[in-house]
């Protein structure tokens, strides 16, 4: 049977050993809570939650809700694609749910500071949304 390495211990099998990126190795996981208390906020209206830093990678996510309101749906994305990180998701009963992360935010930093935007539909919100972003920073 064969064996395949990653690109870290490609680099660190090399000779001499090739740098690693701080984030891909030995980087400092960061943990980011943000809340909003919504009010009656209609359908189509953005909640700007947080947004990460210049090279930082995102590890993991997760959108935690109170019953919004009958019929209401929350999407998670970056203010250029509304679904980037959720699709519309139901938030008619309370929920607690785990972001999509697309390969990109896990195999480069970002180059450009990322905002992360919720879109409301289907009705009006009221209640309690959280947001908690886990990810990682080059300590070099």
């Amino acid at each position: 049977m064969a064996t395949f390495y990653s690109d870290v211990r490609t680099a660190l099998a090399s000779k001499p050993a090739a740098a690693v990126q701080g984030t891909l190795r030995g980087g400092k996981i960061r943990t980011r809570v943000s809340k909003y208390e919504a009010s009656g906020q209609a359908a189509g209206s953005l909640l700007e939650m947080d947004a990460l830093p210049v090279g930082a990678r995102l590890l993991r996510g997760k959108l935690v809700a109170d019953a919004l309101g009958a019929s209401s749906t929350l999407a998670l994305g970056d203010g250029t694609t509304a679904n980037k990180y959720l699709a519309a998701t139901s938030t008619a009963s309370a929920s607690s749910t785990e972001l999509t992360i697309p390969i990109s935010a896990l195999e480069a930093g970002y180059t450009a500071e990322e905002k992360f935007i919720l879109t409301t539909a289907g009705a009006a919100i009221t209640g309690t949304v959280m947001l908690v972003l886990e990810y990682v920073e080059a300590t070099d």
